[in-house]
């Protein structure tokens, strides 16, 4: 009998063991975070930056073109997109047709932000003196205004200037003064050592170059092989003594006092549209394939759709998706 109750004893130590053992910890402690996620990559809208929900209609905005237009037509529409993100970002197109898009080449171009120009004085056989006598123009390449700062250095001392657009007619030699159409963009007057610093804004209601300007047209001007600039066509900027300009052209030739070109520049007025002739220039850069922005970039791009000559008469509906 006494060994029966020891036995029976043991039974019960192992299973009270077993039981204690079943009750361990999952884990020793929890952290819950919310955290509120925004769109990285926004396109700029007609009221702002657009941030999608589902159904996309909230960040959709449509390009049209008003008028019908014969085959052969490239056109172009102006975007903006920027990078809300701390680390760099990889931006791609789609681009859908309706109907297909035979006939259709869809590229995508960026411009840069800023232009930077340098003017100088020259001799008689055009070539720079190389002095302390110049100008740095740098204004924002995309904008509804002209926004500029200038800095001058080695003009005459206490002396009023003019910075403007200087656009030659043909033939550009004989009929000179720059008002085809041109454009005043700045005035401004010299300190005592003949330095100058101006920061301005000014609505001038162009593209530049403009459309009859000489110096647009590739088939007229090639200052690529003339001059050597970096840029064949394009915009010329000049800065001229008030007294000898009328508020419109260019009145006396007095080349001595004038600072010039050195290389072509290209603005795209907001609010004009975006005449074809300006995404040929050299000034742009296809990012058809894609684009990184840097953390905080904002980027202007072209989005340009050409037609050949021979495609089918009808309404195309052409969709651009930012992936």
């Amino acid at each position: 009998m006494k060994k029966k109750n020891i036995i029976v004893t043991v039974l019960l130590a192992v299973l009270a063991v077993s039981l204690v053992s079943a009750a361990v910890l999952n884990y020793y402690g929890r952290v819950f975070t919310t955290v509120e996620v925004e769109q990285s990559i926004e396109l700029m809208g007609p009221e702002g930056w657009m941030t999608c929900a589902p159904g996309y209609e909230d960040c959709t905005m449509s390009d049209e073109v008003w008028e019908a237009a014969p085959g052969g037509e490239r056109f172009c529409f102006k975007h903006q997109m920027r990078n809300r993100m701390s680390i760099e970002g990889t931006v791609n197109f789609e681009t859908f047709y309706s109907p297909d898009g035979e006939g259709i080449d869809t590229a995508y171009l960026d411009i840069p932000a800023t232009t930077t120009l340098v003017l100088e004085n020259k001799d008689s056989e055009w070539a720079v003196i190389e002095d302390a006598i110049q100008a740095t123009l740098t204004y924002d390449t995309v904008n509804p205004t002209f926004d500029y700062g200038l800095e001058v250095t080695g003009l005459a001392a206490e002396t009023e200037y003019v910075l403007i657009y200087y656009a030659d007619a043909d033939p550009r030699f004989d009929s000179w003064g720059g008002d085809n159409p041109g454009a005043l963009v700045a005035t401004f007057t010299t300190d005592v050592s003949g330095a100058a610093s101006e920061v301005g804004s000014v609505d001038l209601g162009l593209n530049l170059p403009d459309g009859a300007d000489w110096n647009a047209d590739p088939s007229d001007a090639n200052y690529c092989d003339s001059d050597g600039y970096e840029h064949c066509n394009g915009a010329k900027f000049w800065v001229v003594p008030s007294a000898d300009y009328d508020g419109t052209a260019v009145i006396n030739w007095n080349p001595e006092s004038f600072l010039f070109e050195t290389d072509l520049g290209i603005y795209f007025d907001c609010d004009l549209g975006v005449p074809y002739y300006l995404t040929y220039m050299g000034f742009t850069e296809d990012i058809t394939a894609g684009t990184t922005l840097d953390s905080g970039e904002e980027q202007d791009f072209l989005i340009c759709h050409d037609f050949v000559q021979n495609i089918l008469p009808g309404t195309y509906e052409i969709e651009t998706r930012i992936i």
